[in-house]
């Protein structure tokens, strides 16, 4: 990120980030389902969407995509799915938001 996003200023972000999400979904036969909403992950502002896009056959999948800021870092979970598939894989990512943590020292600027 070239600008560091924080609490106070992830609204503002949210249009911006929504909006190249929007275009990569599109570019993929997808679209955005909801979001974004805020959110929390490992303790850093954040950014949760679900989505919809195609898998390489195709066939129309679904996607959960929680967006962590911290300063000019991004991390990025995405967890995609089937309707077969959905409940198992929804719990699983959200376990993985949830216990996300950053461990060790940042780089210097």
């Amino acid at each position: 990120m070239t600008v560091a996003i924080t609490p106070e200023n992830i609204e503002e972000a949210s249009t911006e980030i929504s909006d190249s999400l929007s275009q990569l979904l599109t570019q993929s036969g997808g679209s955005i389902d909801s979001g974004p909403q805020r959110a929390t992950m490992g303790g850093l502002p954040a950014l949760d969407f679900t989505g919809t896009t195609k898998a390489p056959d195709g066939s129309a999948v679904q996607a959960r995509m929680v967006f962590a800021f911290d300063g000019t870092d991004e991390y990025y979970v995405y967890c995609q799915y089937s309707s077969t598939g959905k409940a198992q894989v929804l719990e699983a990512c959200t376990q993985v938001v949830r216990t996300f943590q950053l461990t060790g020292s940042s780089p210097s600027p």
